[in-house]
């Protein structure tokens, strides 16, 4: 008994007894009686086998010898439904069966149903199919933009994400305190109003175009439980989104449709500071100093301050040592129990998205200081899916033909946007040649 095709014929009967109600003029009767109290017996008798069905998923599962690891799993467990799939997997596999399907959302059911993956079904009956496309909706669009989130630096940081599913969002904020003074006895007192503002989010769509070879899916559509095509998909579809994302949110300058980064907000509150031409500790020590003093003269609370910076400068800072051989910063040499490196105190958001070929000499890089607390994310739920096997695309250096090629092209849309509730909250070093060969 396959659980799933029983699940099917019930919600088929549940839907003809709808439409026995639905047409009748009054109390059933006559061979309408009789149709649905024979409906109503055999779904009886199917949810009676749907229970028979858990009862044995469930004895294998408590009789089932543990997985050693490096070992795959016998195949009874691999059936049961409640084992979990790995986050992003189920994301890989939908984009994988409407590929396959070419855009048949009845063919890439089929495909899942074949499979007897109960996920998988679950997620393309909750999608809504619309103009050639899939929108894959939140449970299983999060599920993929978690896997992003290690991937990236800034998103990880941010707790404050609002919903943008009505396109743009303006927030509330304080711009200036009221004021308080001491006055004299019989004297009135001071009336001062706090001053208010708004940031707006507007949705910024951030799409990415993935090809995937025609065999692939040829030789998965006959295998779908392919994991390894799962693995490729998802993990070209990260990388394609992550990073786009991720620069966007620290250099980004808001101009094109793109979010406004961390160091365009930086620059607005006129925080941005050059970093000393003399690479020594006294001077690092002045540079690092320049950042915090911004962030305390803005009255930031550094609730949840990080630095972002290239891989190159942190280890040149943890590399750094005194005149007795000692580690000048041991906590950007040695990762912390969280598996951060640290900075004054302050975790290193390490990423190659901060270039290292800036300034005239082409070996400089940036570092920036933000209380990720003031930072805002907005977020359209939902991931739109596209596919075509007849479309051009540019791979970044010529136009190649996904016909001519054999691939169909996966494009996954996506909407976000950035802002910060006080400006203030971000300070910029420029012109930092540390771990370049500057002396």
């Amino acid at each position: 008994m396959n659980k799933n095709s029983l699940l099917a014929k019930r919600g088929e009967l549940l839907d003809e007894a709808e439409k026995l109600i639905d047409g009748a003029t009054k109390a059933l009767e006559g061979d309408q009686l009789k149709r649905f109290d024979a409906i109503k017996a055999e779904i009886g008798q199917i949810d009676a086998q749907v229970k028979q069905v858990d009862d044995v998923n469930a004895l294998k599962a408590a009789t089932a010898t543990p997985v050693t690891p490096g070992i795959a799993a016998p195949a009874v467990l691999r059936g049961v439904e409640d084992v979990k799939p790995e986050k992003g997997h189920v994301f890989a596999a939908v984009v994988r069966s409407f590929a396959c399907a070419k855009g048949n959302m009845d063919a890439a059911l089929k495909i899942a149903k074949d499979a007897e993956d109960a996920h998988l079904q679950k997620a393309l009956m909750a999608s809504e199919p619309g103009a050639g496309g899939l929108l894959v909706q939140p449970e299983v669009a999060d599920d993929f933009i978690d896997v992003l989130r290690p991937r990236e630096v800034v998103t990880p940081m941010v707790d404050d994400v609002r919903p943008l599913d009505a396109g743009a969002l303006s927030i509330r904020r304080g711009t200036s305190d009221a004021v308080a003074a001491f006055k004299g006895e019989g004297q009135p007192a001071n009336v001062s109003q706090p001053g208010t503002g708004s940031v707006s989010l507007v949705a910024r769509e951030l799409s990415a175009i993935v090809p995937i070879s025609n065999r692939l899916l040829q030789f998965t559509q006959r295998n779908s439980r392919a994991n390894r095509a799962d693995q490729m998909a998802l993990n070209s579809l990260v990388r394609a989104t992550a990073l786009r994302k991720d620069l966007a949110f620290i250099r980004g300058d808001g101009t094109n449709n793109t979010p406004r980064g961390l160091r365009s907000f930086a620059e607005e509150a006129g925080q941005v500071f050059q970093a000393n031409a003399t690479v020594n500790v006294a001077n690092i020590d002045g540079d690092q100093a320049k950042l915090l003093t911004a962030l305390a003269n803005g009255n930031v609370q550094m609730l949840r301050p990080g630095w972002t910076m290239a891989p190159r400068t942190r280890i040149f800072l943890g590399s750094l040592r005194d005149g007795n051989g000692n580690r000048v910063y041991p906590e950007c040499y040695q990762k912390q129990a969280d598996g951060r490196h640290y900075w004054g105190g302050y975790p290193i958001l390490e990423t190659t998205q901060i270039p290292i070929n800036l300034g005239a000499g082409g070996n400089k890089s940036e570092i920036g200081l933000i209380d990720f607390a003031e930072v805002v994310h907005g977020d359209v739920e939902g991931v739109m899916i596209d596919m075509s096997s007849q479309a051009t695309y540019f791979d970044g250096q010529a136009w190649q033909s996904a016909f001519q090629n054999s691939e169909t092209l996966i494009k996954i849309d996506m909407a976000v946007d950035q802002q910060m509730k006080h400006i203030e909250g971000a300070a910029w070093l420029t012109d930092v040649a540390w771990g370049a060969g500057a002396g």
